[in-house]
């Protein structure tokens, strides 16, 4: 006989993960205190994820993918690379305000020595920043020789960087807004140039 799955429960466990993973760090973040934060037993976590690692690279590649969904599709429709940043520091902009702990889980993982991506979501990744470096190229706004993983620090890192600085008030502010990102995009472009 199959077992249920009630919804509410698993919605639940993936946000104590992430609780627990901004809260404490991947290494802090054991299967015990991610179910006891979800109110559901050990047991009940298993049956949906090997252990610790699984379930953070499910998330980890859920909330990145959101983002990397909306890469994909805007560098097919987008004119030229102001264009592609515009969107993807707006959608990161509006992630950090519908869900704030999902920037804060991909900076704290992206910062956690302890923590490996998934190949597959890595070769993903690496195949958009690709795409992206020849794009720009094409309309003279990246230069042709930047690696992959400079795009990735550049376009994903430094926002996401950027924005968890602001979160926490690091300098004296947490203001926040479309304005504010003027002057990451600038740097951004200019740094893409060489």
């Amino acid at each position: 006989m199959a077992r249920n799955t009630d919804p509410l429960r698993l919605d639940n466990i993936h946000k104590a993960t992430m609780h627990m993973v901004v809260k404490n760090g991947y290494g802090g973040a054991s299967v015990s205190s991610i179910a006891k934060q979800a109110g559901v037993a050990e047991g009940y976590l298993y049956r949906f994820y090997k252990g610790k690692a699984e379930l953070v690279n499910d998330l980890f590649y859920k909330v990145l993918s959101e983002v990397a969904d909306h890469m994909e599709k805007v560098l097919i429709h987008a004119q030229n690379i102001d264009e592609v940043l515009d969107e993807l520091l707006d959608q990161m902009l509006k992630l950090t305000h519908n869900t704030p702990e999902k920037i804060m889980f991909l900076y704290k993982l992206m910062h956690d020595h302890n923590f490996r991506m998934d190949d597959n979501l890595r070769d993903r990744i690496f195949g958009i920043c690709k795409y992206f470096r020849e794009f720009g190229a094409q309309t003279g706004q990246v230069d042709p020789e930047i690696s992959e993983e400079n795009i990735y620090l550049l376009c994903v890192a430094y926002p996401i960087s950027f924005i968890n600085s602001r979160l926490k008030g690091l300098f004296y502010t947490q203001k926040l807004d479309k304005e504010e990102l003027i002057d990451v995009k600038s740097l951004i472009l200019k740094s893409l140039k060489k």
